[in-house]
């Protein structure tokens, strides 16, 4: 077989295997704050929100927790609002 020929085959497997694998359920915390998912309100997810919304980094696992501000979208200014949450000078209105 020509390496060329086993290249696309590979390449054909791969993309079965991607399209094949089913999603992973997301068990949320269900806390608002918490944007990583991981049970707990820190600076971590302050760095997981910012990576997000200015590097393009992944989505948060639960979308919900990443609103700070409860309006209904994740935007630059839940960034502001979970620093002040961690500073102790913000309650999250809708918990």
């Amino acid at each position: 077989m020509s390496r060329k020929l086993l290249l696309v085959a590979l390449s054909v497997v791969a993309v079965a295997i991607i399209y094949v694998t089913p999603a992973v359920a997301v068990d949320c915390s269900g806390i608002r704050g918490d944007v990583n998912n991981d049970g707990a309100i820190t600076g971590a997810d302050v760095t997981y929100l910012v990576n997000c919304l200015w590097l393009g980094g992944p989505n948060p696992p639960c979308i919900d927790q990443a609103d700070i501000n409860c309006n209904g979208k994740v935007f630059y200014d839940d960034i502001d609002f979970l620093i002040l949450y961690l500073q102790g000078q913000y309650t999250i209105p809708c918990e």
